[in-house]
């Protein structure tokens, strides 16, 4: 969109910001009382802007100009959002230089939010200080940019994974402009958004690239890779009051020249009838005298303005340089935190390393499995030299003794044996609910894939148990196999040993008729 043959131009400035700073320029944008009257520069009513503010889904809403936010509301909704970050940011744990473990802790110097500026110009060539004519403002102030500004807050927040705090259309100043706050905060990274020179410098070209795409058919981008310096509105007012006082002055030093002409100068004419001014010597001198006094007064009446703009020119200029450092600093404070995190981690790596060296406690325990499997061997081979030991009354008893604790021991087996095939018949009932569960919730996924899960894990649970039902058998006949070569041993050596007949009768009952069979045992009755 062009006027008087020049494109409008939009620019676009950012500024990450602290919670503190947040609050400030939210109250600025919003129109709250108290920060409006402190507003020098508006031109118009406050009720002639457009207020968004996001409500508690997340979404942006239209605010009613004639309700304006209170400082209390704007700072509750900041801190709302800064409530949510410091929780995500202190939930992390860092190591320090000496291997504890320490929470973050959040500082007030960190900067959680981003304000965004939306002015136009045009391509107009202009003087030095000078801004948009009045044409040009009027015709921008008459255009409708609602929805191209909305475009861009969706394109900002999709592409950076933020959200919008607030936006506000300005009609009550001299140009239509648009000032936006955004979240500055990375949830996945659980730390603010900071970018080091160069991806500053990216993120400044994407900026002017998305808002000229997203005023596309009003605006154009400014041209790439200009050294131009995009002016905040403090500084445009500045320079606005600037160039009005140039102006002024340049109007003043003309008016008093020309009195001074009239007053200095004679008028008189020709014999043609043609009309030239005369001035005598000591009247120039004069005339000088006076001319420079006037130029001087009225220079040093408005030398304080120009100085005054210059010298914030530079102060915002060295302001920008010091914040660039400070960026650079707060980079170097993290890449050196980073750096400490990744030492400590390295130490534990080594520490873990070195366990493993550690071979000993390792081939510690395979001599124990390595004695164990011979203590086993060795009860095998014991049962054979029973026969070799039947001198040694004594050594039977209590050979006999610990044989009745093995078989109650066996006993002790065998229930449990029947408590898992119990367990195991329950848990095949649990398994055939689970299915019968499964096959009617088909058309649910999750509680499929739950069941799926379980039924999965019964079945592993279901092998275990019948893994161990097969050892416990296995074991059983292990067992049995003993049992039968104590009989054989007992029925071997019972007509040799007189005692052993009472022995047996005494404390082992539960064979007794395997050993002498139940006509002897019959008779003896």
């Amino acid at each position: 969109m062009k006027i008087n043959g020049y494109e409008i131009v939009i620019n676009t400035l950012t500024d990450n910001i602290t919670y503190e700073k947040a609050i400030d320029r939210m109250c600025h944008n919003m129109r709250e009382p108290k920060q409006t009257k402190k507003i020098k520069y508006l031109r118009r009513d406050a009720r002639a802007n457009r207020y968004f503010v996001q409500n508690s889904h997340g979404v942006l809403i239209e605010k009613e100009p004639s309700r304006s936010m209170s400082h209390e509301d704007i700072e509750n909704k900041i801190k709302e959002m800064l409530l949510q970050f410091k929780k995500d940011y202190e939930s992390q744990t860092i190591t320090d230089k000496n291997g504890k473990s320490r929470k973050r802790v959040w500082q007030k110097k960190m900067t959680p939010f981003t304000e965004i500026l939306l002015t136009f110009g045009t391509q107009r060539p202009k003087e030095e200080n000078e801004g948009l004519n009045e044409e040009e403002t009027k015709f921008i102030n008459g255009l409708n940019i609602l929805a191209k500004a909305m475009d861009f807050i969706n394109k900002y927040c999709k592409k950076y994974g933020v959200e919008c705090v607030a936006a506000t259309e300005h009609n009550d100043e001299k140009t239509k402009h648009w000032q936006i706050i955004f979240s500055n905060y990375d949830f996945t990274k659980h730390a603010c958004i900071r970018r080091d020179r160069k991806n500053m410098a990216i993120y400044g070209r994407d900026m002017q690239d998305m808002s000229a795409d997203a005023f596309s058919g009003i605006a154009v981008r400014g041209v790439v890779g200009s050294k131009a310096i995009h002016k905040t509105l403090k500084q445009m007012h500045k320079t606005e009051l600037s160039y009005k006082s140039e102006q002024a002055l340049k109007n003043d030093i003309t008016l008093n020249f020309e009195e001074c002409i009239d007053e200095a100068f004679d008028e008189k004419k020709s014999f043609t009838g043609k009309i030239r001014y005369e001035i005598s010597k000591d009247g120039m001198e004069e005339f000088v005298k006076t001319i420079s006094k006037d130029i001087y007064d009225l220079t040093k009446q408005n030398i304080t303005i120009i100085k005054d703009t210059d010298l914030q020119n530079k102060i915002d200029e060295l302001e920008k340089q010091l914040a660039d450092k400070s960026e650079i600093l707060a980079r170097k404070n993290e890449l050196e935190s980073e750096n400490e995190l990744l030492h400590n981690e390295i130490l534990e790596l080594k520490e873990l390393n070195k366990t493993f060296e550690d071979k000993d406690i390792v081939l510690t325990q395979k001599e124990e499995i390595n004695v164990l499997k011979e203590t086993l061997k060795q009860k095998d081979v014991s049962i054979n030299n029973y026969k070799s030991q039947i001198l040694n009354s004594k050594e039977i008893i209590n050979q006999a003794k610990a044989d009745k604790e093995e078989l109650t021991r066996l006993k002790g087996v065998e229930a449990k044996k029947i408590e898992v095939e119990e367990e195991n018949k329950e848990l095949e009932k649990e398994v055939k609910t689970y299915k019968e569960l499964v096959t009617k919730q088909q058309k649910e996924v999750e509680e499929l894939g739950q069941a799926m899960e379980a039924n999965e894990a019964l079945k592993n649970e279901n092998q275990s148990l019948a893994d161990e039902n097969k050892r416990l058998k296995d074991e059983n006949t292990t067992l049995k196999v003993f049992k039968e070569k104590v009989v054989t041993f007992f029925k071997s050596v019972v007509n040799t040993i007189p005692n052993i007949r009472d022995f047996i009768d005494s404390y082992l009952p539960e064979i007794k008729n395997e050993i002498f069979g139940k006509k002897d045992s019959s008779l003896e009755m």
